[in-house]
């Protein structure tokens, strides 16, 4: 078993991965099958990774994931490397359920990547509570280029929503930043960031179409704030045509929805299950 990185103030009890998926995993009342094909899917480097009960969350979880680098030769751990176990367990039942081999073989292969781990985890909380009656294709070609398009979802009306899923960090790095430098006891600033940042790289997948037909976005989670004003201001930066939405969200999911013109705002939450919660995911700079 790996060591574990996490403050002994915060430690109750240790344990391995498997251990503590089967715990979890029986107290849902999961067949045994079931439960050792989804454990054994991992791989052996998976299975090696150190739990440990959070005396603050009263939860388990598992470390894994790459600390970020901080000025003043620091680093950070925290979500970004303690996860909890049940939500690793609902992602592999997920994948497990709704995945042809292919993929989710070439997923698995990305959950195990340490610098990709928090990449993949997103990818599938954005689509997991979606009905098992929606189609859905993971990795699809992209329009343009020789790229992919995480997801492909077919509803029976209204035509095909494809969409990215990015787990943005630069911004958490850029605060942490400011964090680490500030006198003992100063109050935290606000966060100060480049909003642009958090849509880069999701227009060249696409070609132009009208979203009546076919609907293009991205999904961005941040553990950070947005600046309203600036959130809408790089959303508008965006090509209309090639763009029509963006869900901007925390990792419980709570969004904030952003339209480009002709986009079916009902349509698209309820196809993609949205909890619009604007105040949990912008706040606006004090005049």
């Amino acid at each position: 078993m790996r060591t574990l990185r996490v403050p002994h103030e915060l430690v109750g009890e240790v344990a391995a991965l498997p251990e503590r998926l089967t715990a979890s995993a029986q107290a849902r009342g999961v067949p045994p099958d079931l439960l050792e094909g989804t454990i054994n899917s991992l791989g052996s480097d998976l299975l090696q990774l150190p739990c440990f009960f959070d005396r603050l969350t009263k939860m388990w979880g598992y470390d894994f994931g790459l600390s970020i680098a901080l000025r003043n030769d620091q680093a950070a751990f925290g979500v970004h490397t303690y996860t909890p176990v049940d939500e690793l367990l609902d992602v592999l039942f997920w994948v497990r359920r709704r995945l042809p081999d292919a993929s989710r073989n070439q997923y698995l292969h990305r959950l195990a990547d340490e610098s990709r781990h928090q990449d993949a985890l997103v990818e599938v909380l954005a689509v997991r509570v979606l009905p098992d009656d929606l189609p859905i294709r993971f990795e699809v070609p992209a329009e343009v280029g020789h790229g992919t398009v995480d997801w492909c979802l077919e509803p029976t009306e209204g035509g095909r929503v494809l969409f990215d899923v990015k787990n943005r960090t630069a911004d958490l790095v850029s605060y942490l930043d400011v964090l680490v430098t500030m006198p003992r006891g100063a109050e935290a600033p606000p966060p100060a960031h480049a909003s642009s940042v958090l849509f880069r790289s999701v227009s060249n997948k696409f070609e132009a179409h009208d979203p009546g037909t076919c609907s293009h976005g991205v999904w961005v989670f941040t553990r950070v704030k947005q600046e309203e004003a600036e959130l809408t201001r790089a959303f508008a930066a965006l090509d209309p045509c090639v763009v029509h939405f963006a869900v901007v969200s925390n990792w419980k999911r709570e969004c904030r929805l952003l339209l480009n013109p002709g986009v079916n705002r009902e349509r698209l939450v309820r196809i993609l299950r949205l909890s619009e919660n604007k105040a949990r995911i912008t706040f606006e700079k004090s005049s």
